[in-house]
């Protein structure tokens, strides 16, 4: 179902004539509301404009990420009603865990780490995002327990990343640097979309759609419930098993071209060959 995206005079004043522009002229595209697919298909434009290379990280992939069509991407998913309630039942989780320090990992313009506020009015909520921009400031305001933070810096009970992992070079060492900021029985709440719906879905990550899991047990993790489209992944050791990491995503990127093509029964193959490999 499309979503029609409101643009208000007070995000508007908050944006430059280049940024607001593309924002209108996108928006004029699609009339009757714009459909996620359509969405994707207007990241993978500025992608393909912006000649953007998935397996180097140079500037022109800074600049695609500093491109405003993430501004459109991020008031889609404020309105977009799939969108909201996914969020809402992420903040459900948080909330049936009561934790006291909270990060959102890639939390991009704020609007979890907000509606965990209203969830958690005791906690401490930290958005770790680069670059911030001043819509998403501007959204802060008056929430005085969520913060925007360049990198993780405390030791959380919880640590979401939502729509994160299938966008970075090496999603295995950033789950790592997030795990030393995540106490031993904190939850890790990760969803992803290891799957070729956009260009800057990388590649190279793709393999990752099956292994994801066996992977995270490795790295010293215990799968737990799902939540909306993403798990949760219980922390029970600060003891990573490097080698086992490494052996799992040589094998998963072996393995991925032939799983792809199955006509069904693709998990439970993976699981399979990957059970096997931890026997070993």
């Amino acid at each position: 179902m499309p979503t029609f995206i409101s643009l208000t005079h007070e995000v508007a004043a908050l944006l430059t004539n280049y940024e607001l522009s593309f924002i209108e002229r996108t928006l004029k595209r699609f009339p009757l509301g714009i459909t996620l697919t359509q969405l994707w298909m207007v990241i993978d434009e500025v992608w393909e404009e912006l000649k953007c290379d998935p397996s180097v990280s140079d500037h022109q992939i800074a600049a695609f990420y500093s491109h405003p069509v993430w501004i459109l991407n991020a008031l889609f998913s404020m309105q977009d009603r799939e969108s909201v309630r996914n969020r809402e039942e992420f903040a459900r989780f948080a909330k049936s865990l009561a934790p006291s320090r909270i990060a959102d990992f890639g939390g991009g313009f704020g609007s979890l780490g907000v509606m965990l506020t209203r969830s958690l009015p005791e906690a401490s909520i930290t958005i770790v995002e680069p670059n911030v921009h001043l819509v998403a400031r501007a959204m802060l305001t008056g929430h005085e327990r969520v913060k925007f933070a360049n990198s993780l810096s405390d030791e959380y009970d919880l640590i979401l990343a939502v729509d994160v992992f299938e966008h970075v070079f090496d999603p295995c060492s950033v789950v790592l640097e997030c795990s030393r900021n995540l106490r031993v029985g904190g939850c890790f709440l990760i969803a992803n979309c290891f799957e070729p719906v956009m260009k800057c879905h990388l590649d190279q990550n793709l393999h990752y759609h099956f292994s994801w899991e066996h992977i995270m047990c490795y790295l010293g993790f215990e799968p737990g419930e799902r939540v909306a489209y993403g798990r949760v992944y219980y922390k029970v050791t600060a003891k990573p098993e490097f080698e086992r990491v490494r052996l799992i995503i040589k094998v998963s990127r072996l393995v991925y071209p032939v799983l792809r093509l199955l006509p069904r029964g693709k998990f439970f193959v993976a699981s399979f060959i990957f059970n096997l490999f931890r026997r070993l």
